[in-house]
């Protein structure tokens, strides 16, 4: 589980330290995500989920945002929301 789980924390630091961009971050992550979880412990899967939805609800664009601003999140806060739960994994493992 931990070599998982490592694929998915590498990838939250990337887009961290700026390696890599949102959208970019988005589609890598999602694509991971559907590849399957492989028999993940509950808590684990749980904040994979959480990101998988901030993934699902991060817009570049700034209006959308504007109109939905309850749904729809923009980079900063899909940033900060991926600290939040990269922080959760690593107490996790």
């Amino acid at each position: 589980m931990k070599n998982v789980v490592k694929d998915y924390v590498n990838l939250l630091e990337e887009f961290i330290a700026g390696g890599t961009t949102a959208n970019a971050f988005r589609d890598k992550y999602i694509e991971l995500f559907r590849g399957g979880c492989r028999e993940l412990d509950d808590l684990v899967y749980e904040v994979l989920e959480e990101i998988r939805g901030d993934c699902d609800a991060f817009r570049d664009d700034c209006s959308l945002i504007l109109q939905n601003p309850e749904f729809y999140i923009d980079e900063l806060t899909l940033k900060k929301k991926v600290i939040f739960c990269r922080d959760k994994l690593l107490r996790l493992i």
